[in-house]
C-alpha cells in the first residue's frame, strides 16, 4: 500500500478527527473509504450501458421459441426409419 501526503486546513482535519472517534475509525480509514468509493462509482457512461442492457433484456422477456412439441404434434409427425 502506497503512502499518501494531504494538506487539510486545522479545523477541518479537527473535525474530521472528531467524527472519526465518534464512529470507532480513524481519519485515515475514512479517507481511504472515500476514495475506494469515488474510484468504483459507476460513470454515466456505464450507467447508460447498464440501463440498455436491461431494457433489451426486457423487450425480449416472455419472447422466447418454444422447441416443445404438444402430445398431439409428437404423433402427428412423419417417423422416419432407417
Amino acid at each position: 500500500m502506497a503512502n499518501l501526503t494531504l494538506s487539510i486546513p486545522d479545523p477541518d482535519l479537527a473535525r474530521a478527527r472528531k467524527l472519526a472517534a465518534e464512529r470507532g475509525t480513524t481519519v485515515n480509514a475514512m479517507v481511504r473509504q472515500f476514495l475506494a468509493q469515488q474510484v468504483r462509482a459507476i460513470t454515466p457512461d456505464q450507467q447508460a450501458a447498464i440501463d440498455r442492457m436491461i431494457a433489451r433484456s426486457n423487450a425480449w422477456a416472455g419472447r422466447a421459441i418454444s422447441t416443445e412439441f404438444s402430445r398431439e404434434e409428437t404423433y402427428d409427425r412423419e417417423i422416419s426409419g432407417p
